[in-house]
């Protein structure tokens, strides 16, 4: 099994219209960058370029985790 890495930077405490950025690692390969927002939430990988990445709004993302379950 991978052993997982989450790296974070954040500018404010309240996320604003700055993005909170999330490195996420597979034994130490970088898989993608996961983005969240006031807006919502956006996934880019580290290969794939725009046609790889994926973005929802929080209703949608919900909608999403539920049907997950």
């Amino acid at each position: 099994m991978a052993k997982h890495k989450v790296y974070m930077t954040q500018a404010t405490k309240e996320v604003h219209k700055k993005d909170v950025e999330f490195e996420v690692f597979a034994d130490d390969s970088k898989l993608g960058t996961l983005m969240i927002s006031q807006g919502g939430v956006e996934w880019k990988p580290r290969y794939g370029g725009a046609a790889g990445s994926a973005s929802m709004g929080w209703e949608q993302f919900i909608q999403v985790l539920k049907e997950s379950q």
